[in-house]
């Protein structure tokens, strides 16, 4: 890829426009109410609208993380003022904040659906012409081709009692199914006992090298996939040359094009049951706090940068492509009983390594 933020890097800057992947929530929201909700997607965002537009007291934790991510604000904005630093600064603790423009886009969402009301019209524009200002190449083509898709979730057993259900990749919740195979092959400690955390972070650790080298966009060639990643077998075999019940293995080996650990994600989970038995897990991200910065004007928005995620190294599953799923690190997760099929728990991770 030829353009001046990824020469001679192994991953895109943070902060570039190129980091901008077609954002998903709109569609995602759109599409659970449809076939799930009982109510329409208008009055779902009625309260948010609310919010939006007559305000919200800042709590001290976001005010705190506000100000962290003002720089990242104040470099998208390019010496223009920015809706989310009113006056300048990042609001302090108790202050008001209050977002009319987010308060159109949801209604615009709500009344018109995400296919017309986000990913064509108004804010498709706005996204498109923001990013392009800032040597994005995210074009009107790429939004309208977007769909949200049903996929099926992958699951493994813990002990026969249990199973773990989560998204299939490119998330990472396949990392907790290979850390529960591996895990199975220890047997049961105390909890929060020295041996029992041990054990834990050793099988994170296997099923992170595997992650980062395996867990990628489905359609990607050079990736084993999910069946192959699960197996029980593989998994025994991992654990029988890798663990070492009083050290840490030395010879775990992961991709080196990946990154250490990124902090300062800004990611939303939310659970839900009902008397019926049925549950909700759901999670939303706009990656490292503000994202890319990038607001789309009129939109009361900041434009992810979850591509940050992909690496620069073609032949890798993982390297960025057209029309691709770049890694990612969150997990929301269910757990039910093998016993009858039931729900015994539902359970997310809000990112990270």
């Amino acid at each position: 890829l030829a353009h001046p933020d990824v020469g001679g890097r192994k991953e895109l800057p943070p902060l570039s426009a190129l980091c901008t992947t077609v954002p998903g929530a709109a569609a995602a929201w759109d599409a659970a109410v449809k076939r799930w909700g009982q109510k329409p997607l208008t009055e779902v965002l009625q309260p948010a609208v609310e919010l939006a537009e007559r305000g919200f007291p800042v709590a001290p934790g976001t005010a705190r993380a506000w100000a962290v991510g003002a720089d990242a604000l104040l470099h998208a904005a390019r010496g223009e003022a920015t809706p989310f630093l009113p006056g300048g600064r990042a609001p302090a603790a108790g202050e008001i904040f209050r977002n009319p423009d987010l308060a159109q886009t949801f209604r615009c969402l709500g009344e018109a659906g995400a296919a017309a009301g986000f990913y064509r019209g108004r804010v498709a524009d706005a996204i498109v012409k923001a990013l392009a200002e800032r040597g994005g190449i995210l074009s009107a083509e790429d939004l309208a081709a977007h769909k949200a898709l049903n996929v099926e979730p992958i699951s493994t057993t813990f002990r026969g009692k249990l199973r773990l259900w989560e998204c299939p990749p490119p998330t990472q919740g396949v990392v907790a199914l290979m850390a529960l195979n591996l895990l199975e092959n220890e047997h049961s400690h105390a909890l929060l006992s020295a041996d029992a955390l041990h054990a834990q972070a050793e099988a994170l650790r296997l099923a992170f090298a595997d992650a980062l080298q395996f867990c990628a966009d489905p359609s990607a060639s050079d990736s084993p996939g999910v069946v192959a990643l699960l197996n029980k077998g593989r998994a025994t075999a991992r654990w029988a040359r890798h663990f070492r019940q009083a050290q840490r293995s030395t010879d775990v080996t992961s991709d080196s094009s990946m990154c250490e650990a990124r902090p300062g994600s800004d990611t939303v989970y939310l659970c839900a049951a009902d008397q019926w038995g049925n549950a909700c897990s759901f999670i939303n991200s706009n990656y490292m706090g503000f994202g890319t910065g990038i607001v789309p004007r009129g939109c009361g928005f900041t434009l992810q940068n979850r591509g940050h995620n992909f690496i620069l190294r073609e032949g890798h599953p993982n390297c960025v492509g057209p029309r691709k799923f770049c890694y990612h690190t969150i997990i929301p997760g269910m757990a039910t009983r093998e016993s009858d099929g039931e729900l015994f728990a539902a359970l997310g991770v809000m990112g990270g390594f």
